[in-house]
């Protein structure tokens, strides 16, 4: 929705309107090295290192798991966030899932089956894409919190700009939504955005 600014006669947008996703896609070179360094940092140190999964880390997630200890990395790769956002092949359906905000939970769910099923469905994705394709589609399609999915979406939410525009300390703040977009988004509380 645009309007008519009184004082230079342009159009400006008032409110974006979206349907199913606050979301627009950006290509891997328009995307700020800053967001693809800090998204690698929190997310998976040895991306460009594995062939799709980090078994140290998936080996140290499951003892954790079977012995009950806090699991502070996380056991999941880049490429197996991204074959959870792709949900293993199954395409969202209006006449299954409400919404894609409830298709994408049903997804994430399954716990260690799905990670089981993620394991060769991430290392077909690093032979069939690039590193840089999967972190596009990573990168693009994210839940960021607040409606936004995408760093481009997240960055236009909380600082009014677009993802190539934002600082080194911002694109440290979009990385770390990654964890808990509803708890670390700014929106919900500036203190523990800016911890993170």
């Amino acid at each position: 929705i645009y309007y008519e600014d009184p004082k230079t006669g342009q159009d400006v947008v008032l409110r974006k309107l979206y349907g199913g996703a606050n979301r627009t896609w950006v290509k891997y070179e328009d995307i700020p090295k800053n967001l693809i360094h800090a998204c690698i940092a929190i997310e998976d140190k040895r991306f460009y290192d594995h062939k799709g999964v980090d078994w140290y880390r998936t080996a140290g997630a499951f003892v954790n798991m079977f012995l009950g200890m806090k699991n502070d990395f996380g056991g999941s790769t880049i490429t197996q966030q991204t074959a959870k956002l792709l949900c293993l092949g199954v395409k969202w359906d209006p006449a299954l899932w409400k919404s894609e905000a409830d298709y994408e939970k049903d997804c994430r769910q399954g716990g260690m089956w799905r990670k089981i099923k993620e394991v060769p469905f991430s290392m077909a994705m690093e032979v069939k894409y690039s590193k840089e394709e999967i972190l596009t589609i990573y990168l693009n399609r994210a839940y960021r919190g607040a409606g936004a999915r995408g760093f481009e979406a997240a960055a236009q939410r909380y600082f009014g700009k677009s993802a190539k525009d934002v600082s080194v300390s911002e694109a440290a703040m979009l990385a770390g939504l990654l964890k808990a977009p509803s708890t670390y988004a700014p929106t919900a509380s500036l203190e523990r955005a800016q911890n993170r």
